[in-house]
């Protein structure tokens, strides 16, 4: 809702994004065409993605946090920095910032009545600027959330300057009874249960891509093959990982995707969002945001423990959905030992053509059977018994001759 009545001469929806006209106010609570959404407790957090280009001299944009007491994270211009303000008084800056395209994040923590600002462009992480504000409005056994999210565009002196909000998400986390109420007492404990340090996963499993310990930008929906997948992949946005082992070493890395666009990449970091790529994913059209086709490529330099950043690349838009994920020790083969026979002789059925019919031939296949028909997938050398797909019935006549055949 607005904070005030809304001037709308200084709004609209222009594309995908909302355009945020510089209102004329003193400051931040007596401005109007503040965009707000109640924080949720015990624990939410706000983030917006907001194009800065259009911004005029005197400008703040931002995301901030209104009540009372009140603060914000924002950006200005001339000159061009970041500033988190708290009561209209200006605690913390960043000076020689240079992208246009910025990401502004509000913490609220009801259990311990706490906000925390943060900021990122789509070079850097996430990063806290300035003080932690204790919030108010916390009534009687502080479950009351008053505080309130809001995308700001303001000038004490008028301007005609704009900014372009790309999205708005929320995402609540869980209580400390899980998503329960705490039940009020005469002295009610309201320290939040502390997050445990993740355990370790195995990279050669298949991950659900929506069990991610962090991420940028993206959302989870319903999914057509069950459960959920992560959609509303854009340029920029990631998904995180923690503690993921790859033991000795992977080969190769295969991702459960579908794209109603013209898809994009998926780069697998190590250790942060601009750690060491190990690999990058292809990702083609599908025909639909919910036709799953199964995309694979080979990594190198990962062994042991890390944590793996999903970062995704491509052209502006939505890109693709991801359901899950997965490792395997063996590498995809190369187009120069891709078999070109198509009979059920010794050479068709040797995968990686190394002279021999072996376990590594029968994980080559079943890393991308998964009913492969036509499409980009399809080697007609694969299809075993030439019915027009690679799936577990290919597989099987591999498995059947390995143990054998030299």
């Amino acid at each position: 809702m607005w904070n005030h009545n809304p001037d709308n001469t200084k709004w609209s929806l222009t594309g995908s994004a909302l355009r945020l006209k510089a209102t004329t106010g003193k400051d931040f609570w007596n401005a109007r065409n503040s965009l707000t959404q109640k924080g949720q407790g015990l624990i939410s957090t706000g983030t917006i993605k907001i194009d800065c280009s259009q911004m005029q001299p005197g400008d703040i944009a931002g995301l901030g946090m209104l009540g009372d007491p009140r603060g914000y994270i924002a950006l200005t211009k001339d000159p061009k920095r970041i500033i988190m303000s708290e009561e209209e008084s200006v605690k913390a800056t960043v000076n020689n910032i240079t992208s246009d395209i910025l990401y502004f994040r509000v913490e609220m923590n009801f259990g311990n009545k706490q906000a925390k600002f943060f900021w990122k462009d789509d070079t850097r992480n996430w990063q806290q600027l300035g003080t932690t504000i204790t919030m108010g409005f916390d009534w009687q056994y502080g479950t009351f959330q008053g505080e309130q999210y809001a995308i700001l565009n303001f000038n004490p002196s008028g301007s005609s300057g704009y900014v372009d909000v790309d999205w708005f998400r929320l995402n609540d986390e869980s209580g400390p009874d899980g998503n329960q109420t705490p039940t009020p007492s005469a002295t009610p404990t309201m320290t939040p249960t502390p997050t445990p340090t993740p355990g370790q996963i195995s990279a050669y499993t298949q991950i659900e891509a929506e069990s991610y310990n962090d991420q940028l930008g993206i959302q989870t929906e319903a999914c057509s093959e069950g459960g959920e997948d992560v959609g509303y992949i854009e340029n920029g946005d990631y998904v995180a990982y923690k503690n993921v082992n790859f033991g000795i070493g992977a080969a190769n890395f295969q991702a459960r995707v579908a794209s109603g666009a013209s898809g994009g990449n998926i780069e697998l970091r190590l250790n942060s969002i601009n750690g060491t790529l190990v690999g990058t994913c292809p990702v083609t059209a599908s025909g639909d945001w919910q036709t799953w086709t199964t995309v694979m490529c080979n990594v190198s330099g990962v062994s042991g423990t890390h944590d793996l950043y999903l970062k995704f690349s491509g052209d502006s838009g939505y890109l693709f959905n991801l359901n899950w994920w997965k490792f395997n020790t063996a590498s995809l083969p190369t187009s120069t030992s891709t078999p070109t026979s198509i009979s059920t002789s010794t050479n068709r059925i040797d995968i990686n053509n190394d002279g021999v019919i072996n376990m590594a031939d029968v994980i080559l296949l079943a890393n991308v059977f998964n009913s492969v028909h036509g499409d980009s997938k399809y080697v007609e050398a694969y299809d075993i018994n030439k019915d027009g797909a690679i799936n577990m019935s290919d597989v099987i006549l591999i498995a059947a001759k390995f143990n054998a055949i030299v």
